[in-house]
């Protein structure tokens, strides 16, 4: 097996990472593109089919359609499967000159409940509250689906920063802000993700790519019907997007987008996250094709409950033992929070 270091995952700037619709939502700790157009283009040809089992915002299967190849994803949270279903979507030359022209409804009223009231009133000033229901009450009355989600897509992604939240981190921290003027700002990224979109639609080529469930545990997949797997699995001390997402889930709620409740957080321990991993690889085992890859893009060390877990080095022994051949590595120096870096390896069924 050969162990190195490989150019095409260095440092790369924001422009870089964020062109077509990968720049739509700053989704945290998603994975730059490079890495899956490099492996999607070694390991896979056009018309294949690729899954990613722990999709996130939906970085791999973007690129699998913009290299004309089929993909599928899974996903627990909610609004990384609106975020993906969004950013995998073409849309038409009428469809983004509607979206460039979208009009927002100048009078309305808003009546919320005593729970909604009081997480909104901590969060959102009021009058931040009254320009995003005027903004929710006009995207929820454009007819065309697609551009509904799209535009709705560009409202959760200002959420944060139109509220009393630090959007600079992850986690959600309160903060003193000046005000804030949500149409500006959601006309500003409208504009932004218009653009990436068009990029989008134009270089998307002919596949599909949905979203299939919820859980990698469970994959609603055939067995032996997909060529190549593309997946960062959640570390060890992943973050429970309940909490971290908490201020979009609720105007996902308000727009009706929520019909269940977002029940997986953090692992409660250790052996739970190592019997999930271990699950999740036995499903990938099953619907990959013989002689199909699979890719996982791990952290080399992180932390859970002050244990030090070498992920990367745990699933490789997962993989191993469900009868996984490995036979590429690389390691990516990340640069910022992770100084320890990431493994990208390669196996073969």
């Amino acid at each position: 097996m050969q162990k190195k270091y490989n150019g095409v995952f260095r440092k790369f700037s924001k422009e870089e990472v964020s062109y077509a619709t990968h720049g739509i939502y700053r989704y945290p700790a998603k994975f730059i593109p490079q890495i899956p157009n490099y492996l999607i283009k070694k390991y896979s040809g056009e018309g294949d089919i690729v899954l990613d089992p722990f999709m996130g915002s939906g970085t791999t299967l973007v690129e699998a359609k913009m290299l004309g190849r089929n993909s599928y994803g899974i996903d627990i949270n909610p609004l990384a499967r609106i975020i993906t279903k969004v950013k995998v979507t073409p849309l038409s030359t009428a469809q983004i000159k509607s979206i460039s022209n979208f009009k927002i409804i100048s009078s309305f009223c808003y009546n919320l409940n005593e729970i909604y009231n009081n997480i909104i009133r901590k969060w959102f000033s009021s009058g931040a509250v009254e320009q995003m229901w005027g903004l929710k009450e006009s995207i929820n009355a454009v007819e065309d689906p697609e551009a509904r989600d799209f535009l709705t897509v560009c409202f959760l992604s200002i959420v944060k920063q139109v509220s009393f939240a630090d959007e600079t981190k992850i986690r959600l921290i309160r903060k003193k802000k000046p005000k804030i003027d949500v149409i500006k700002t959601f006309n500003a990224r409208l504009k932004e993700n218009t653009m990436g979109v068009r990029e989008f639609s134009n270089k998307a080529k002919g596949g599909f790519a949905g979203i299939i469930g919820e859980s990698a545990q469970n994959i609603e997949l055939d067995a032996c019907s997909v060529d190549l797997i593309v997946t960062s699995p959640p570390y060890a001390n992943a973050l429970d997007y309940e909490k971290t997402h908490k201020l979009e889930l609720l105007w996902m709620d308000l727009f009706g987008l929520l019909d269940e409740e977002l029940t997986q957080g953090k692992a409660a321990n250790l052996g739970q996250y190592l019997d999930d991993m271990r699950n999740a690889v036995l499903e990938i085992h099953r619907v990959l094709k013989p002689g199909g890859y699979l890719c996982l893009i791990a952290s080399k060390k992180d932390k859970f409950k002050g244990k030090r877990v070498e992920t990367a080095k745990m699933l490789k022994e997962t993989a191993s033992e469900e009868g996984f051949k490995a036979v590429e590595e690389f390691y990516r120096p990340v640069y910022g929070d992770a100084p320890k870096g990431e493994k990208i390896m390669v196996f073969r069924k």
